[in-house]
């Protein structure tokens, strides 16, 4: 069906005064001409503006019957306060933004509990890993400072020169090394030609952000790296004890 063909029913378009609800000459039928005016409007001509259209309720009789009438009071649909805005348009907008917005806090606090125990297991990640590759570059350097010695020193000499270079390697992590943590063994003997040295490296790597306020011993995880060292089959004997 055209819309422009379309009718709009008289309650909705129209507003009753209340000299109407009485009727009018004695006959109890009002004059449409004097009683109807258009609710709203476009440019004059009486399109119907929805935001102000009216329901019309019955309210008198017809020239004194008591009767029904045609015509009765005009009452505002929707709006806030009776006057006749959008208001259910309102409230549902309303509704949406509070929706958002609870939205946006469930999502934060979501974000909150995922990302905690997602941050702290890559920190936990990246000190095993630098502990790790401290140990295995400390092992490494401990056995060619070892090997390399200069004629004329003792093999305790060595020693100490090879848990120096172990020191300072793991000190380039941030982690502090004892003597007791690095072990050398030589194989069938000492800074002999022919022979090998084993460098074993035992420490541990406590978890990060545990106070030491809780009691007990920290958890921590075991780092171990071993590296030997080949002396040569060409080279004279060095070191004396």
């Amino acid at each position: 069906m055209n819309n422009a063909n379309r009718q709009v029913p008289l309650s909705k378009v129209c507003h009753v005064p209340a000299e109407a609800r009485a009727g009018g000459g004695g006959t109890g039928t009002p004059d449409l001409a004097s009683v109807v005016r258009p609710r709203g409007g476009v440019g004059g001509e009486g399109v119907p503006d929805l935001a102000s259209a009216s329901v019309v309720r019955p309210l008198g009789g017809v020239g004194g019957s008591g009767g029904p009438g045609p015509f009765a009071e005009a009452r505002p649909l929707g709006g806030v306060g009776g006057e006749g805005g959008p208001g259910a348009v309102a409230g549902v907008r309303r509704g949406w933004r509070g929706e958002r917005g609870s939205a946006v806090v469930e999502f934060s606090w979501l974000a909150l509990l995922l990302m905690v125990p997602l941050v702290y297991l890559m920190l936990g990640v990246f000190d095993v890993q630098r502990a790790s590759y401290g140990a295995t570059a400390a092992t490494r350097a401990a056995a060619r400072a070892f090997i390399i010695v200069p004629a004329g020193l003792s093999e305790d000499e060595a020693r100490s020169r090879a848990y120096e270079a172990a020191r300072l390697a793991m000190k380039d992590q941030g982690i502090e090394l004892s003597s007791d943590q690095l072990r050398i063994t030589c194989n069938p003997a000492c800074l002999e030609p022919g022979s090998t040295v084993t460098v074993e490296l035992d420490t541990e790597m406590p978890l990060p952000l545990i106070p030491d306020a809780l009691g007990g011993e920290r958890p921590a995880v075991r780092i171990s790296s071993v590296h030997t060292e080949p002396y040569g089959d060409y080279r004279e004997a060095k070191g004396t004890r």
